[in-house]
């Protein structure tokens, strides 16, 4: 509930006398003068018509003006009705004890009228106001409540009140996360209303700033504050100012809990990625540890095998553990990228050492592809980390090798335009669905389509379009199905990549 010391009521007439009011009692005063005139020159009423002509013309007056020109035109309307109706007429002397009586009514009758008629306006006006601010109020439920579920509502509250209700300015003060809010306030008024704020908030008091014109009231759930609300200038009433406090609890309650839901599933998804990596890892990993122990079991177990034997199965211990490497390589790879501790360490490189060097160390996993390479006249320089984008060239290569057909081609080729160089790696495996080509990089993701006997984690993709962010590049494929798939890796020149590093 808001204190008493700052409930608002809808406005009563104000009794100041102002220009516009002098002309409204003017009016009044015309008006009488007509009817009196009436009454006399074209009615000649008697007494008691001309007394019921001033009633209704006060009540009249009361109704459409404010009490004060109605009190002006009671009084205005018995000395009237005594000078020109009562006799002696033309003098404001009563003779018959009786007309006083008259007199007294007429007056009490217009005055009472006239009260009753402000009144019934006041209500009129206080229903119509009522009306407004529940109008308001419900446009302002509509707009924060049917906001984005990512947007920070603490911050969109201000703003909110101040489009919707007019105010000039709003803050809102959060106890949760300490942080202020405001807007429609210059820089001065609202460091005077931030310690107000910050102590409405913790006290669960409500305060007028009677030298701003704001009114500051806590904001609470459960009989607890959970922040604080300033407005300025503070024309609300009571019941709409009780509305908006627990409107804007509520509100706060609701993003609070959703919040929280959206941690919990974020920290569900993260257990359940993880898990996957760790299953895709442990997959990975296990390949190349099982043919290490069949070949080094098959040495340990016959000492009396042949030298081409013995030669065969250490290719293979060489190949796996080369494999293996390259796997570990990959994975702390990762973590770095993830972690954002990525340090690039340029140089300027020919592109075609680059690619010959990604296809020369991606030969034990190509299972027998043939690669061409393909780099114009004069090669094109960069300035890049060679280790970064060799293990991006070559993750490229991986992924070409995994999707083709056995002992299909594959194509590599470096050329450059306005953007930069260009290096590209060609397969010719069953493409890639156009709805698929927006999400094959993100980490984790294989498409629908991939066979599960295909190895691979997911983070290849993903590690190849990090490392070329990094370097200021970009990365995008191009495919249609059945039509193979185009990757291709855009980075800067070593005339434009060298003033950066």
């Amino acid at each position: 509930m808001v204190p008493m010391s700052v409930r608002r009521v809808p406005p009563r007439v104000n009794p100041r006398v102002d220009a516009g009011t002098l002309l409204r009692i003017a009016g009044a005063i015309l008006l009488l003068a007509v009817v009196t005139l009436i009454d006399l020159k074209v009615l000649r009423a008697n007494p008691s018509t001309a007394g019921f002509t001033y009633l209704v013309t006060v009540l009249i007056i009361a109704t459409y003006a404010g009490t004060l020109e109605a009190v002006v035109a009671s009084i205005v309307a018995t000395v009237g009705f005594n000078f020109f109706f009562l006799p002696p007429i033309f003098t404001f002397v009563v003779a018959d004890p009786q007309n006083w009586v008259a007199l007294i009514a007429l007056l009490a009758t217009a005055l009472i009228g006239s009260r009753l008629a402000a009144r019934a306006r006041e209500q009129t006006s206080a229903a119509q106001q009522r009306q407004a601010e529940m109008e308001l109020l419900y446009s302002l439920s509509r707009s924060i409540l049917l906001a984005e579920p990512n947007e920070l509502m603490a911050k969109r509250i201000p703003y909110e009140l101040v489009r919707i209700f007019g105010f000039s300015g709003a803050g809102f003060f959060d106890a949760r996360t300490g942080q202020l809010y405001a807007t429609g306030w210059d820089n001065p008024a609202l460091s005077r209303l931030d310690p107000q704020l910050r102590e409405a908030a913790v006290s669960g008091m409500s305060r007028n700033d009677g030298e701003g014109g704001s009114l500051i009231f806590a904001i609470r759930l459960g009989g607890q504050p959970i922040g604080s609300l300033a407005l300025f200038p503070a024309r609300i009433s009571s019941t709409a100012l009780e509305s908006l406090s627990n409107l804007v609890a509520i509100t706060l309650e609701r993003y609070r809990v959703q919040e929280e839901a959206n941690a919990r599933d974020a920290e569900l998804r993260g257990e359940a990625l993880k898990s996957t990596l760790l299953d895709a890892i442990a997959h990975e990993f296990k390949t190349p540890l099982t043919s290490i122990k069949a070949a080094s079991t098959s040495l340990a177990s016959a000492p009396n095998l042949s030298a081409n034997r013995v030669h065969d199965l250490g290719e293979i211990i060489s190949e796996e553990s080369d494999r293996l490497d390259r796997l570990v390589t990959e994975a702390i790879q990762m973590a770095r990228i993830e972690s954002g501790k990525v340090q690039l360490n340029r140089s300027v490189t020919p592109a075609s050492e680059l690619v010959e060097a990604a296809v020369g160390r991606a030969r034990q996993t190509l299972n027998g592809h043939s690669v061409s390479v393909s780099v114009p006249p004069g090669d094109i320089l960069i300035a890049a980390d060679a280790d970064l984008i060799e293990l991006a060239v070559r993750h490229l290569l991986d992924n070409a090798a995994k999707y083709s057909a056995t002992g299909a081609p594959i194509e590599v080729s470096v050329c450059q335009d306005d953007g930069g160089a260009i290096l590209q790696v060609i397969d010719s495996g069953p493409g890639i669905p156009e709805a698929e080509q927006g999400r094959i990089f993100d980490k984790f993701h294989r498409a629908p389509s991939t066979s599960p006997e295909t190895p691979g984690t997911g983070i290849g993709l993903h590690i190849v379009r990090e490392i070329v962010k990094a370097h200021g590049g970009h990365v995008w494929v191009e495919s249609r199905p059945g039509e193979g798939a185009r990757f291709s890796i855009m980075l800067p020149v070593a005339a434009k990549a060298g003033a950066d590093s």
